[in-house]
């Protein structure tokens, strides 16, 4: 009796532990997979902030450029800045009433493929061993 008394105990203790680590381990698997998924969307942030400021830039020289172009054509820069700004106001206009077509919903779409299709791997290995465990139970 004392020695499977002292094999319940060590059996135990073993399975305290291992259920401790495995709880770790799952704790550290979701920290590093939010570091992974802050990591992508702060890069991709900060890239596209990138993209809009070179843009930025590169629409205002051109607007100068065309400014001067159409004031020398109509004896007037005033006349040319006045033109171009009516344009870019017209932009504007059509941007902001088409915002949510043009930007919330690709913003959404672009945020729920990076956090989940960054999972496909580990969704294809558990499908496929869900999919091997039903065929064991219908071959049982």
């Amino acid at each position: 009796m004392n020695i499977r008394k002292h094999y319940k105990d060590t059996n135990d203790e073993g399975l305290a532990s291992s259920v401790k680590e495995y709880i770790n381990m799952k704790i550290d698997q979701f920290t590093l997979k939010g570091v992974e998924d802050i990591s992508i969307v702060s890069s991709k942030v900060i890239l596209i902030l990138i993209y809009v400021m070179l843009g930025v830039v590169i629409l205002q020289l051109i607007g100068f450029a065309l400014s001067y172009f159409i004031g020398e054509l109509l004896d007037s820069t005033a006349m040319g800045f006045l033109i171009v700004g009516g344009v870019f106001i017209i932009a504007f206009l059509a941007v902001f009433l088409l915002r949510k077509k043009l930007f919330t919903n690709s913003i959404v779409k672009m945020f729920i493929n990076m956090f989940f299709n960054n999972n496909k791997e580990e969704n294809y290995f558990n499908e496929e061993q869900m999919d091997n465990s039903m065929e064991e139970k219908e071959d049982e």
